[in-house]
């Protein structure tokens, strides 16, 4: 097995083993660089890794284990990504679920929907954001999901999200048990966070940046309605055949509705792209910049958010250097 080389441009994606993760990592790996992917089970990450190597006829993809719902399992991972001291310019925070049945916490108590699709991703970048190096860029997959007035979400009968406060995201009230319908809620307001936690983010970077070698490119996007994916794994088998069946036959006709490797090249853009260099705090529709929900420029929002995050995963000034 190969090694990973300590002076080749690598990118970190979450949740690497199928879907829009595995094909950015190909995309990413085409434009020469190192690849780490991740997931909760390592043998997964080291299988997809080898895979994707076959079939790039590469070596350049690595798996590693990182699971998102616990912090001291993120805590861990960014340990040992410092230690091989890599020439790290790139975290793509893709990993994501969609839960359909009654809620879930992780084993710090805190809903595991908002945890792993938000709340991990905040704790790995801000860990690894001193060992980012050159031209480093951050991307978080976001969904269109969390525009209010996106049609597609709205007519397949996703819900608009609803951001309270990040603490009652974490702690939702308990007599909310779940349910296919609320754990949709639970997905698009946590695609919300995704954006309001990116351009908090790049605020945050302005002053760090100036001080610092390196610069930074921040970005969200909405990858588009992928029935390809794996996101609706939690849901019973029938309805996943009917939902990715259904809305592969409309792609031709519907705008949004892309395929896994189509995404994957949206995101290795954003990663690669030298035009892109230091642009913060945008967010795409595939390879166009848009507006996100005007919810997501709100900046108390964007504080509780980010103020709260760093008090659920204890961080502190010493681990990250914009806290």
């Amino acid at each position: 097995m190969s090694q990973l080389d300590s002076q080749k441009a690598t990118a970190i994606i979450t949740g690497g083993t199928s879907g829009l993760g595995y094909e950015s990592a190909k995309a990413v790996v085409a434009k020469g660089w190192q690849v780490i992917v991740t997931s909760r089970n390592l043998e997964s990450a080291q299988k997809a890794a080898e895979e994707i190597n076959n079939e790039t006829k590469t070596q350049s993809v690595f798996g590693m284990g990182l699971e998102l719902a616990s912090q001291a399992s993120i805590r861990s991972f960014a340990t040992e990504l410092k230690e091989k001291a890599l020439n790290l310019q790139a975290i793509v925070c893709n990993a994501g679920i969609m839960l359909s049945d009654a809620t879930q916490y992780t084993d710090e108590g805190i809903e595991k929907t908002f945890a792993v699709n938000h709340l991990g991703h905040f704790l790995l970048t801000n860990l690894l954001l001193s060992s980012l190096k050159g031209d480093a860029r951050i991307v978080f997959v976001s969904s269109g999901t969390h525009i209010p007035d996106h049609k597609l979400a709205r007519r397949s009968g996703t819900p608009a999200p609803i951001y309270t406060t990040a603490k009652q995201l974490a702690y939702p009230d308990s007599s909310k048990k779940g349910g296919r319908a609320e754990q949709s809620l639970r997905y698009t307001t946590s695609k919300l966070c995704n954006v309001l936690c990116a351009n908090e983010i790049a605020r945050r970077l302005e002053s760090y940046e100036s001080n610092n070698e390196t610069t930074f490119g921040v970005y969200s996007i909405d990858p588009g309605l992928m029935p390809d994916t794996g996101l609706s794994r939690e849901y019973p088998q029938v309805l996943r055949s009917i939902f990715s069946g259904f809305f592969s036959l409309l792609r031709p006709f519907i705008d949004g509705i892309r395929t896994a490797q189509q995404s994957g090249q949206d995101i290795a853009r954003l990663v690669t792209d030298p035009e892109l260099s230091g642009i913060k705090g945008t967010y795409y529709d595939g390879q166009h910049e848009v507006l996100a929900s005007p919810v997501a420029y709100e900046l108390d929002k964007a504080k509780d958010l980010w103020d709260t995050s760093v008090e659920l995963v204890g961080l502190s000034k010493g681990e990250s250097p914009i806290v």
